[in-house]
């Protein structure tokens, strides 16, 4: 046994690579270990100090690969699973479980979180030496007994399908135990690099390697100060001086403290001795000099997405300098949250890299079909589960147009279960092709029904031949391959490692249950969980590419050039969590009631020395340039400093804050073309203002930008930062709008137009509708509810008014219409319901109205306003007041309305004022209407909490039980004692009625001569000024509210007395046109 420790600033591996040399050079099998995260590193590290670069006698691996070469001739015949496997196993046993059967974990025994939690543990008593015997004191007791349920019924049924139940070093373990064992170990020499610890498993192993002759060597990085220290707790050291003392106590030997031949700057030298003296309490004479301030930077930057711009145009500018991709690793704090935004940037600067990191599979459409499936014979075909199989873009061949034909049917038809098998016949009045859909129906629902209706296999095998069957009539390879055929070569990459996954998975499930009586649903369940639960790696496409990687996986002198990202209080250091089904305090009485060769891992108390630890090989991970960078803003949540980062700034280092900002003109903040494309697209987008030079520098870097495109055959167009839309065409607008017929309009057409002009063209002049569905909508509600009203109003019997309701309620339910929209299912039923209330809680407000008599429903007209222009629409009903020979105009309304001159005047609300003009028609005489009001239609409700007794709630409902609207100041009087809101705000002169239908003909002219030009501006409107209330269509336009700002349309508002104001505003308009 040899224990060798070296400084930080020597080559730990160069050191072991040389003994490896000589014990090979001396006829010996040399293993060189390296933990799992560093073994395809450490490979090619070992191997360029080898001679030659190669050697067939040093084996560079990892402690279970190891294993694998001692036992692999005992263990050819063995069956083994994989951690996929695994879990399906788990997955059977606790099917095989009823809730009953697991006072604590009952309810959750089925869930895909908790198998992952008892697959981790299983695996993790194995390396820890223990059974899940060894788990005495737990709280509460009851968890220790459902363990052993779980676990028993696990083991049960890999003895029954004879797998392995060992990992490949409790195998080696084993062997060398038994009586059988002949290898002779005294011609090997394993040698241990970058460990700190080792697993109980692997403390065995060590140990029964060297009694049986093994030559071990182990080294680590310790400074001879650490080695010295009388006192250890705390210091940065604490990890491998522990590790390194334990062994030479327990094999009696001496480490020995070596040097290499090749050495790094002391740059980072001198910063681990300042950060040791610190931890270690003592005094130290060394200063930072300005080589530190070189070889270190400290970034921070205001987001994350700039933190990684910063760091893609640094290694642009490395690349231009001379340096290789592959001379630079980047380090991330939070690989999950860099991630993606990382690969979208690294992308658009055309830098390849490599993320090391353990892709999960959940995400991949292979395993939304699986889940997909899994869904759909659970559930018996919901409408969502099948539409998310067929669109996953694995499942059969058929053209995008054809699949957007049956997506939006099924849709419109709400198809649901088998109603997928059967023939379409819904849909006649909208028109749709019944025969063409039904073809494409029969088409795409042909694997899937062959998959369900299947019924003869009962058993594991069988379902799984049916569900292979499956894949092939759905063309899922073939349309695997599609999918990756133009994708780049890190994507083909990782949908092998998939498919590959996928298909062990099939395979194990075929050797678990192929004789099992298991039902499809089980089986599906049971892939669906194998494959969520999954992970997969990739290597490298090349080997010019930069490294990216968690920054607790880094080893000292990794790179060239080394970036860390993301290095704030939140993540450096890393507080490791325990997630597991053990709680710390139960572990640690564990492993006290256990013999010492059994040991499981404490986290938390182990944290502190490993992070030191892991912040040394951080300070250290660079051979020239380290970067330590962490934005002040990450998803909007406030970043903090971490305390090794202050410890750094405390030795004299300093903090640069850095941005991207758009008006930079570095040549570093360039790039390359494609970044170069971005940031001008960004620049005009956001109408930055420019200098003289900043102008002349982007009219260049814009011209350099179109030499690039043009000869990629692309075109950069103009940037004026504004949405821009075409006139349409003079043949267009002849056949839509004759030249020789009036332009007809309605109160609502206009009041689509000074919404936004582009919403008036989509709706009006190239007819787009909202997406339709079998189910009635707010539509035929209100159709349904102006039914009941009509019938109710045209009854003059004398039976009372609630039998006239409910009469009118019957005859309009037994209509054909709405016995088909609202009787075929449950949920048309309770819309129905609900109609039937809203309509007696407004016929109380129509009953309790002894002021008018109904004289029309349902009145349509045409107003023709001028030559070319003309309002048609239809007035819901018409009443006259009694003795006053008055008439008013009710529109129903199914929300709450009133009348807002400043709406009007904005033309948002002119439909009360078109329906009296409409009305004046006839009329012909202003002093004969009393008004025109909104009836909301409405289930009155009040919360009580809004009262202060009981009795106060019937007065809240009724203020919300009254006509809203526009009222005749002379016949006000006569309407005070009904159901009319009667304000200043609702009453108007004569005069001022006047001075509104003048105004609502003007707003209807204005529109028409915007009409007729053809040209629809994309300008929603904006009351504030600061937001936009319009509608935006931000899915067709692409309007962004914090870039198109300045094309909203601007309301007029008058805060105080607004509406004299407005009548005066009104006054001078319409003088002045």
């Amino acid at each position: 046994m040899r224990l060798v420790y070296t400084d930080l600033q020597e080559d730990l591996t160069e050191i072991l690579a040389q003994i490896a040399q000589k014990s090979a050079d001396h006829g010996r099998r040399v293993f060189y270990i390296a933990p799992n995260s560093l073994s395809f590193d450490k490979e090619r590290a070992v191997l360029s100090h080898l001679k030659g670069q190669a050697s067939f006698a040093v084996t560079v691996t990892r402690f279970s690969q190891m294993a694998r070469y001692f036992v692999l001739d005992s263990v050819q015949g063995q069956k083994q699973l994989d951690d996929s496997g695994l879990v399906m196993v788990f997955y059977r046993a606790l099917m095989q479980l009823s809730d009953d059967d697991l006072r604590i974990f009952g309810r959750l025994r089925l869930e895909a979180g908790f198998i992952a939690q008892l697959v981790s543990l299983y695996q993790e008593l194995q390396v820890a030496q223990m059974t899940v015997a060894d788990l005495e004191g737990l709280n509460p007791p009851e968890k220790q007994a459902d363990l052993e349920k779980i676990f028993a019924a696990v083991d049960d049924i890999l003895a029954n399908y004879a797998y392995q139940q060992e990992t490949q070093i409790g195998q080696l373990l084993t062997a060398m135990r038994s009586k059988t064992w002949e290898q002779d170990l005294s011609a090997v020499t394993v040698i241990i690099d970058g460990f700190t610890r080792f697993s109980a498993q692997e403390d065995s192993l060590v140990s029964l390697m060297h009694d049986m002759g093994a030559e071990i060597v182990i080294g680590t990085y310790l400074s001879q100060d650490a080695m010295r220290s009388s006192f250890i707790e705390g210091n940065v050291y604490q990890a491998s001086f522990q590790f390194i003392q334990d062994l030479a106590h327990r094999f009696e030997v001496k480490a020995e403290y070596l040097t290499s031949s090749l050495t790094y700057p002391e740059a980072f030298s001198r910063l681990s001795h300042l950060f040791e003296a610190k931890h270690a309490f003592t005094q130290t004479d060394l200063k930072l000099t300005e080589s530190e301030h070189q070889a270190l930077e400290l970034w921070t930057m205001p987001s994350l997405q700039e933190e990684i711009e910063g760091v893609a145009t640094a290694i642009r500018d490395y690349i231009y300098q001379g340096y290789r991709y592959k001379d630079i690793t980047v380090l991330l704090g939070d690989v999950e949250a860099y991630r993606q935004s990382l690969g979208q940037i690294f992308d658009k600067y055309e830098i390849p890299y490599h993320l090391s990191y353990a892709h999960k599979m959940s995400s991949h459409p292979l395993v939304h079909v699986l889940d997909s499936l899994s869904r759909i014979f659970r559930y018996h075909l919901r409408q969502d589960d099948v539409r998310n199989l067929i669109k996953s873009g694995l499942y059969g061949q058929i053209s995008q147009e054809d699949l957007d034909i049956w997506d939006d049917y099924v849709r419109y038809a709400d198809i649901q279960g088998d109603a997928f098998f059967k023939a379409f016949t819904a849909g006649k009045k909208e028109n749709y092709n019944l025969k063409q859909l039904n073809a494409i129906r029969e088409k795409l629902m042909q694997p899937l029904a062959k998959l369900l209706h299947d019924k003869e296999s009962s058993n594991g095998l069988g379902h799984l031949q049916r569900l292979v069957a499956f894949f092939a009539d759905s063309h899922l390879e073939a349309n695997l391959n599609q999918m990756v055929a133009s994708e780049d070569e890190e994507e083909v990459l990782k949908t092998q490692e998939v498919f590959k996954s996928f298909s062990d998975i099939l395979a194990q499930a075929q050797l678990l249950f192929s004789e099992e009586s298991i039902s499809m649903t089980q089986l599906l369940d049971l892939l669906a969980s194998a494959m969520l639960n999954s992970t997969y790696r990739t290597i490298p496409a090349t080997v010019d590419t930069v490294t990216v990687q968690s920054y607790d996986l880094v080893e000292p002198h990794a790179n060239r050039l080394v970036f860390a990202l993301g290095m704030s209080a939140q993540n450096f250091p890393k507080i490791a969590q325990n997630d597991s089904l053990l709680s710390d305090e139960e572990r640690q009485l564990i492993n006290e009631s256990t013999d010492s060769d059994k040991r499981l891992d404490l986290p938390s108390q182990e944290n502190n020395q490993k992070n030191l630890y892991t912040a040394l090989s951080v300070f250290h991970a660079a051979t020239e340039k380290l970067v330590l960078s962490q934005p002040r803003f990450k998803q909007e949540e406030e970043q903090t400093l971490s305390p090794y980062v202050q410890e750094l700034l405390d030795f004299g280092l300093s903090m640069q804050n850095k941005s991207q900002s758009l008006t930079r003109l570095q040549p570093s903040d360039i790039g390359n073309a494609k970044s170069l494309l971005s940031r001008v697209l960004a620049h005009y987008q956001l109408a930055v203002p420019n200098s003289q030079e900043q102008e002349t520098f982007w009219t260049v870097a814009g011209r350099y930008l179109r030499r690039y495109l043009e000869k990629a055959q692309l075109h950069l167009p103009a940037f004026d930062g504004q949405l821009t839309t075409k006139p349409v065409s003079q043949e267009v607008m002849r056949l839509r709008f004759p030249e020789n017929e009036p332009l007809r309009l309605s109160a609502s057409a206009l009041t689509t137009f000074y919404d936004n002009q582009y919403r008036y063209f989509l709706q009006y002049v190239l007819g787009l509708e909202e997406r339709a569905s079998i189910h009635p909508d707010a539509r035929q509600h209100g159709v349904y509810l102006h039914r009941v009203f009509e019938r109710v109003l045209q009854d003059h019997s004398g039976i009372p008014f609630d039998q006239k309701m409910e009469k009118a309620i019957s005859s309009t339910n037994q209509e054909v219409a709405f016995v088909d929209a609202y009787q075929g299912d449950w949920s048309g039923q309770y819309s129905l319901s609900r109609l039937e209330t809203i309509a007696r809680a407004t016929g109380s407000v129509v009953a309790e109205d002894h002021f008018v008599l109904s004289q029309a429903e349902e009145k349509q007209f045409v107003l023709p306003l001028s030559e070319h222009l003309s309002v048609s629409g239809i007035i819901d009903r018409i009443d006259v007041l009694k003795d006053q020979e008055r008439s008013g105009i009710v529109d129903y309304k199914s929300s709450k309305q009133a009348f807002d001159i400043q709406k009007f005047y904005n033309g948002l609300s002119p439909q009360l004022v078109t329906y009296i003009q409409a009305l004046l028609q006839e009329e012909a005489r202003l002093d004969k209407v009393f008004g025109a009001m909104y009836l909301q239609m409405q289930e009155p409700k009040v919360a009580l909490q809004d009262v202060s007794q009981l009795s106060d709630a019937v007065s809240e409902l009724q203020k919300d039980m009254l006509y809203q609207g526009i009222f005749l100041k002379e016949a006000s009087p006569y309407l005070t004692s009904g159901p009319y809101a009667i304000s200043s705000k609702s009453t108007f002169e004569e005069a001022e009625i006047e001075t509104l239908l003048a105004y609502n003909r003007h707003l209807f002219e204005r529109a028409e001569a915007t009409i007729r030009q053809g040209h629809f501006a994309i300008n929603p409107y904006t009351e504030d000024g600061k937001v936009v209330a319009g509608t935006q269509l931000k899915a067709i336009t692409h309007f962004e509210a914090n870039h198109h700002f300045s094309q909203a349309r601007r309301w007029l508002t008058i805060p105080r007395k607004p509406k004299e104001a407005f009548f005066e505003r009104i006054r001078e308009e319409l003088g002045h046109d």
